[in-house]
């Protein structure tokens, strides 16, 4: 390949990669104010505001949506609808989508799919590989319960270097006490002091 044309396919990928962040910006600016809307529990405009970007197979308006139908906010209660709208959510590789999927399978709160502990298990999979920390400590703590310490507390490391809170605290008192463990004062203080400090510490401030 020559030189120019080199330099030729770059500015081409570069005013390709330009053209594609202006498109994508009115569908962040509708996503923003939609869960602007959501949180102040304004579920009639977050629905019209995320419409579009459902009708143009946007995970994450996907999942928003979904939520809202199994959970009856803004619109009748619908959990068969909700499932379609989040398992489009999930095929798009939405790693929030699989975690409340795997909820659903968990809980059997859906008569349509059933309850399946190794489907939610899979989908907090899924979901902490692509980086959730929420469905890191919730796989972790299945795993826990299931006697699998060596799976489960490197999920609670990764959850709680990653900010989050509960798995730190969790971690820590598994330290401290030594719980199928070793105990690791150090290292459960360092956990503690992550989550914010020891229960009653928290509670104090």
């Amino acid at each position: 390949m020559s030189d120019a044309m080199g330099k030729m396919l770059k500015h081409s990928i570069v005013i390709a990669a330009a053209f594609a962040a202006v498109l994508a910006m009115p569908a962040q600016a509708d996503f923003d104010s939609g869960l602007a809307a959501y949180h102040k529990q304004d579920f009639a405009t977050a629905l019209k505001e995320w419409q579009p970007l459902v009708d143009q197979g946007n995970p994450r308006a996907l999942r928003n949506v979904g939520l809202m139908y199994l959970l009856g906010q803004g619109v009748k209660a619908n959990p068969d609808k909700a499932i379609e709208f989040l398992q489009k959510a999930v095929d798009g590789n939405d790693p929030e989508a699989m975690r409340i999927m795997a909820q659903v399978y968990i809980d059997g709160r859906v008569p349509k799919l059933g309850q399946s502990l190794p489907m939610g298990t899979e989908l907090l999979r899924r979901a902490s590989s692509l980086g959730d920390t929420e469905a890191q400590y919730q796989l972790a703590k299945l795993l826990y319960r299931a006697e699998n310490l060596q799976a489960a507390i490197p999920l609670l490391a990764t959850a709680a270097n990653n900010g989050h809170k509960a798995a730190a605290l969790t971690l820590a008192q598994i330290l401290e006490m030594g719980v199928g463990v070793k105990k690791d004062q150090a290292e459960a203080d360092k956990y503690y002091a992550m989550a914010g400090g020891k229960p009653k510490d928290i509670k104090q401030k």
